[in-house]
This record gives structure tokens, sequence and C-alpha cells, in this order.
């Protein structure tokens, strides 16, 4: 779907589940986390691998979910 989504030149980003959360608790560390999920909304699709594989960590998870809605 992503590689379509690229040919058809459309914006993909991907992120390993783990990658995403250490990116989003680092924004929030230095209060830039609204900036970077406004930047990932300019993202046509939004790749996320390895969902599952690793706990979570509560505060990351909580901007994960916040991401989501917004993406939504």
């Amino acid at each position: 779907m992503a590689y379509q989504a690229l040919e058809l030149g459309k914006k993909v980003k991907f992120y390993t589940l783990a990658d995403l959360s250490r990116h989003l608790l680092q924004a929030q560390e230095h209060k830039y986390e609204m900036r970077l999920m406004l930047s990932l909304q300019k993202f046509d699709v939004l790749v996320i691998d390895e969902l599952g594989y690793l706990p979570i960590d509560k505060k990351a998870s909580t901007l994960l979910f916040e991401l989501f809605a917004k993406l939504h």
C-alpha cells in the first residue's frame, strides 16, 4: 500500500512503533510534540510497523493515542 502511494506521488512516512514512540516522547520533553504531530499529519500515508512487538511506555501510549485521533 505504501509503495503504491509512493508511485502515485503521495507523501509516505515509515516508523517502527518503538521509533515513533521515542520521537514523540523526545518531542514532549523538549516541548514540541504538537509541532511533530502537525508535521506527521502532512503525510498521506503513515506506516507504523512492529505494532505489538514491544511494550509501550504509558506516556508514549497517551501521545500515540492523541496522534492517531488527530490522524483519524
